[in-house]
């Protein structure tokens, strides 16, 4: 079979990645091994998931735009998959399973954002991993991403992989997947498989993947949880200081067919002079200060996008509320909210005055609070692992 994962990633594809994390997983995790700067609109696209590289690596002006059409679980409450027999349509036909060198590891092609090791790719009929931990073979097999990508994913679960897109998953780092020998977070391997029939990619990628995992190298696991520090988005006392808006009071991205809109969204001086804001949640570097411009967006959106600015705390939304608001909400970047899609901070001074910290300036502008809170993650055990055998 043919090893090569990479594909070219257009520019329009790399602008659609960021947005497709917050749906791939619940979201987490990001997609194609991107390292260089994000163009600057971001529309609705696949279901993918992204790098923590990914998602810091943006121009200074726009970063992310989110959509609020999607309530998500706050609560992770994880059943373990059923051990019942094994179909036909939920094994590969053939599979071919190899570790790499771990001194000659694939780089990704020159010029584009996917390929190279730790990638992840599946087109109709065919699934290429390429030099990938066990760990993270596991992990993506029981759909879950990194977990410094939780506040992006409540719940940890996600809505799997796309056909015809190159991954970059992540590395493992024994958060996600826990137990076993130390080889498996450190020996990587490569698979190619085919699949036999018109099976789907969440079927490749969920219960053949795991099937494979469990027969190559008789693996065991079960499905544990633990509480962890996170954040609960309240209603002010006072009350909401935003006001819902109906539908329309937003600008739409135009998205062609066969890609995202590259159409540049809406800014905050656009807002500022009165246009309507783009559709979704949009954030935006203001010299010292982030800024989140809301277009019909839910408080349950800007509670998963507050995650990111939190050092990337998820923050669990306990507002009750369903409405979809505009709203221009801006905060200082600093120790407390040092921002996932924040650049860094500007070399040269900015005559642009620092706004309020995240706690301070969510009562003033929006009348929301922030308050410490759990939340329940889970995670992966392995109960037993023995190294590949020949094929």
């Amino acid at each position: 079979m043919d090893n090569r994962i990479g594909t070219a990633l257009t520019f329009g594809r790399i602008a659609a990645l960021v947005l497709a994390a917050v749906f791939a997983f619940g979201t987490p995790i990001v997609v194609g091994s991107m390292t260089a700067a994000l163009p600057h609109p971001f529309a609705s696209a696949p279901p993918v998931v992204a790098t923590a590289e990914a998602l810091s690596a943006r121009p200074a002006e726009t970063r992310a735009i989110f959509s609020s059409s999607r309530a998500t679980s706050q609560t992770d409450k994880p059943a373990a998959p059923a051990r019942a027999a094994v179909s036909p349509a939920q094994e590969f036909e053939e599979a071919s399973l190899r570790q790499c060198d771990p001194n000659n590891l694939p780089a990704a092609p020159e010029g584009m954002r996917g390929g190279g090791a730790n990638s992840f790719q599946m087109t109709p009929g065919r699934m290429h991993a390429l030099c990938m931990t066990l760990a993270t073979l596991i992990r993506t097999a029981y759909g879950y991403g990194p977990a410094n990508l939780e506040f992006l994913n409540p719940g940890g679960l996600g809505r799997g992989l796309s056909f015809n897109n190159v991954y970059g998953l992540g590395f493992e780092d024994g958060i996600r997947v826990r137990g076993g020998p130390d080889w498996v977070r450190n020996e990587r391997y490569s698979i190619e498989a085919v699949a036999e029939g018109r099976s789907d990619a969440a079927t490749m990628q969920g219960p053949m993947l795991r099937t494979l995992l469990e027969r190559r190298f008789q693996l065991k696991t079960h499905i544990d949880t633990e509480q962890i520090p996170a954040f609960a988005l309240n209603v002010a006392k006072g009350g909401l200081k935003i006001k819902p808006v109906q539908e329309g009071a937003c600008e739409r991205l135009p998205t062609p067919a066969g890609g995202p809109s590259l159409v540049r969204p809406r800014s905050l001086a656009d807002v500022r002079r009165g246009e309507k804001p783009t559709c979704g949640l949009l954030g935006e570097r203001n010299g010292p200060n982030m800024v989140l411009l809301g277009g019909e967006a839910t408080l349950e959106t800007l509670a998963r996008v507050l995650g990111g600015n939190l050092a990337s705390v998820q923050v669990l939304d306990k507002t009750g509320n369903t409405d979809k608001f505009n709203f221009i909400f801006e905060f200082t970047i600093d120790e407390n909210a040092p921002g996932r899609f924040a650049a860094p901070p500007d070399i040269q001074p900015s005559d642009i005055p620092r706004a309020a910290t995240i706690f301070t300036a969510l009562q003033e502008q929006l009348g929301l609070r922030l308050e410490p809170a759990k939340a329940s993650r889970a995670f992966l055990v392995i109960d037993n692992v023995e190294r590949l055998s020949p094929n």
